[in-house]
């Protein structure tokens, strides 16, 4: 269950900064290798679960959307390729 970020971040998704109290915090796994994903409002889709698709073609990496490109494309980098 997400709750509200409480520090300020980087999205998950698209890479655009998350203030404090204002995007949704999640958390994954466990203790030692427990995660925490911040996702601002635009992005997070309870449904989906969006995450990043990243792709290594030679020595360039590549990331995408994994739900498919947001109205903002291209502008905010989540869909470099």
């Amino acid at each position: 269950m997400p709750t509200t970020n409480r520090y300020s971040g980087t999205c998950s998704v698209c890479g655009c900064t998350v203030a404090a109290r204002k995007g949704l915090l999640e958390s994954r796994g466990a203790r030692p290798r427990k995660r925490h994903y911040v996702y601002c409002s635009a992005c997070y889709d309870p449904q989906s679960h969006a995450q990043l698709s990243v792709t290594v073609i030679g020595d360039q990496t590549y990331t995408r959307n994994a739900a498919g490109r947001c109205i903002d494309a291209p502008c905010c980098g989540c869909c470099t390729i």
